[in-house]
């Protein structure tokens, strides 16, 4: 295990993922990773994600990336520090881990990070998520436990989150597989979620390498996740997710 500061890790311990390759964006996606685009003036989906964890007081984040994008994601990290540093305006502390796991997908890019990085918790974050208001400044403590955050459903949008009294039951990785009639709440997973080791440690493999299945098969297990209610948000899969951003006026 990777001790971070003074030989014990922050709470709570931030996981980016950004080791996506950016394909589905078009052209641009084979120069920067989706992660490094702008999307304001002033801003990329990874810039407006590290500005908004300012609000979680004491927050260590990894950010983890594949070895074909690391060059681009550490200098981007070195270079957003030592804005923040010359600004006077703070940053979060940062770690990029360069992570060949996300070659097998997210979950095992997940299970190695909880791996090295020792923690209770996890409050995991997806790098090409484009949140329109600040997902974290009503986060307490007590969210770094079991819990997802969710937006209002949108019909057409993956991740559907299908709960009970605030109690996930189970999310889907595309709306059409989701069964509306069953008496439950929908909505939508923004990619946060706050989970135990556990759950990031018993689900690696070289199948199954959604997100949604890890958090399915830790709710299976007999794990009360809670649904907490997030921002509207913008997942970049494609150019007009892009064309959104800018349509957005991001601030």
């Amino acid at each position: 295990m990777r001790a971070l500061t003074n030989g014990r890790l922050c709470k709570p311990l931030v996981l980016i993922l950004a080791g996506g390759d950016g394909t589905r964006i078009g052209r641009l996606g084979r120069l920067l990773p989706k992660p490094l685009m702008a999307i304001s003036p002033q801003q990329t989906p990874l810039s407006r994600l590290l500005d908004q964890l300012l609000s979680l007081p004491h927050a260590h984040a990894i950010v983890s990336t594949a070895p074909a994008w690391s060059s681009y994601l550490t200098a981007f990290v070195e270079r957003y520090v030592l804005h923040r540093e010359r600004n006077g305006t703070g940053s979060p502390d940062l770690t990029v881990e360069i992570n060949a796991a996300h070659a097998v997908g997210p979950i095992s890019a997940l299970s190695y990070l909880a791996e090295r990085y020792n923690s209770e918790h996890y409050l995991i974050c997806l790098a090409d998520i484009v949140f329109l208001t600040n997902p974290f400044a009503r986060f307490t403590s007590g969210m770094f436990k079991n819990a997802v955050v969710t937006a209002p459903f949108e019909a057409g949008r993956g991740g559907v989150a299908a709960s009970r009294a605030g109690t996930l039951h189970e999310i889907f990785h595309h709306d059409a597989e989701c069964a509306f009639d069953q008496g439950l709440e929908h909505s939508n997973w923004t990619g946060l979620a706050c989970l135990p080791a556990a759950a990031l440690k018993t689900h690696a493999g070289p199948h199954d390498q959604v997100l949604e299945e890890m958090i399915n098969a830790h709710v299976a297990q007999g794990s009360r996740v809670e649904v907490c209610e997030g921002p509207q948000f913008i997942n970049m899969n494609g150019p007009n997710d892009l064309r959104r951003c800018w349509v957005e006026h991001l601030n």
